[in-house]
């Protein structure tokens, strides 16, 4: 997967702060190896300034999971998959 490049109707959240610019993207997608449908988030993050780039990829098998973030600027950015229901 080329991560410069997730088609914008995936992404789900953009946010810059402090020059660094945090995109979450949610899709469902099929493995190559095996069938099943697994529920992927990326987080990709951009510096600004030096258009340096990291991402981390979150995957689960459960496709009715979302993702929830919390974006604070005193602490590093949460983020998990949560059930429709509302439990994690």
């Amino acid at each position: 997967m080329d991560y410069s490049n997730i088609l914008n109707e995936y992404l789900c959240k953009s946010t810059i702060e402090d020059e660094i610019q945090t995109d979450i993207y949610q899709a469902t997608l099929l493995h190559k190896e095996f069938a099943q449908a697994l529920n992927v988030v990326i987080l990709v993050k951009t510096n600004l300034k030096t258009n340096a780039r990291s991402h981390v990829i979150l995957f689960s098998s459960d496709p009715d999971l979302s993702i929830t973030c919390g974006f604070s600027s005193a602490l590093p950015e949460e983020c998990f998959l949560a059930s429709a229901t509302g439990s994690s």
